[in-house]
């Protein structure tokens, strides 16, 4: 019974990849989530709804870990420097491409805590600008514990030959973030090579931003975090860097960038943790509903300001 109905939920996330955001919270989360806020969501997802209790159920009867989706930074590289990037890229005044030992190793361990992981996504910056991207997607894509992997671009660097032959494996799909054609000239280019070597992809034609606010502290209590938390759309996107398990890449990468001040209670540390403890940490980093991070965030909720998408700023934004 357990196999049959994980085997018709990762079909149905691989016949859906725009709704694997919402799996993951209902992965998480059950059913526990705003339904003011989350109306919409819960509208599309009524069918994931008995499969995500059946996955509650059993992986606090067996003590799984499982998630939903993750984010794996490979660079902090990228050819746009957009003014409300959620990554916070501009806030980076020395990008770089992650060691694929690093990035290679910092799998192996999440593959080993963990037991499964329905969605990774690989991020940047610009993905394709890691040169050795090839190797990272050969190394997830033969993991059976990765259901599916999503590449995150924004469509201005064409893959090479290696990428494109590792692309093919059918777990894999580019999503292409859509940006304006005015910054992506080569879009069209981009495309057809996805379409000519049979590459799975996703292209946003609409691009809506909103505005999380800026990286000032914001003297939240812990009811206003809780609150802000359960509206946000961002923390369904954990992020994997440097070897740090966080709630969303503005946890992540603000820390990274020493935009955010560093708290070792917001993430998990998977380099420096035995596996058993690793997973008790993942365990309970899954259950929290504060984040001191989000005290520097106005969120990504239903809430915020809708704003012009991929505004260019020309030099790295200091704080």
């Amino acid at each position: 019974m357990r196999k049959f109905i994980e085997k018709i939920q990762i079909a149905f996330v691989k016949q859906f990849p725009l709704l694997r955001l919402v799996f993951a919270k209902l992965a998480l989360s059950g059913i526990r989530y705003n339904f003011g806020a989350y109306l919409y969501a819960g509208a599309i997802c009524v069918l994931m709804i008995p499969i995500s209790i059946f996955e509650k159920i059993f992986a606090l009867c067996t003590r799984r870990v499982v998630i939903g989706q993750v984010g794996i930074i490979v660079t902090s590289r990228c050819t746009l420097k957009c003014k409300e990037c959620s990554a916070l890229i501009p806030y980076c005044t020395q990008p770089l491409n992650k060691t694929l030992n690093d990035i290679l190793n910092d799998i192996d361990i999440l593959l080993d805590v963990v037991d499964y992981i329905y969605v990774v996504q690989l991020l940047g910056g610009e993905p394709f600008l890691h040169g050795d991207l090839d190797v990272i997607i050969d190394k997830l894509s033969s993991s059976n514990k990765v259901a599916a992997i999503n590449i995150v671009t924004n469509g201005t660097i064409l893959p090479n030959k290696k990428v494109i032959t590792a692309m093919q494996n059918k777990k894999i799909r580019v999503q292409i973030s859509g940006y304006p054609k005015t910054l992506v000239k080569n879009i069209d280019g981009f495309i057809d090579i996805l379409k000519l070597h049979n590459v799975k992809f996703n292209h946003s034609t609409s691009l809506k931003w909103r505005h999380m606010g800026d990286r000032s502290f914001k003297n939240r209590n812990n009811g206003e975090l809780k609150e802000l938390f359960e509206l946000c759309t961002s923390t369904l996107c954990n992020t994997l860097i440097d070897g740090e398990y966080h709630i969303c890449p503005i946890s992540g990468n603000g820390m990274s960038f020493g935009v955010i001040p560093k708290n070792a209670t917001d993430f998990v540390d998977i380099r420096s943790l035995p596996k058993m403890e690793a997973r008790q940490s993942m365990r309970k980093f899954f259950s929290r509903k504060v984040f001191s991070a989000c005290n520097y965030c106005d969120g990504n909720t239903i809430y915020s300001k809708i704003i012009e998408p991929a505004e260019q700023v020309i030099t790295p934004i200091v704080e």
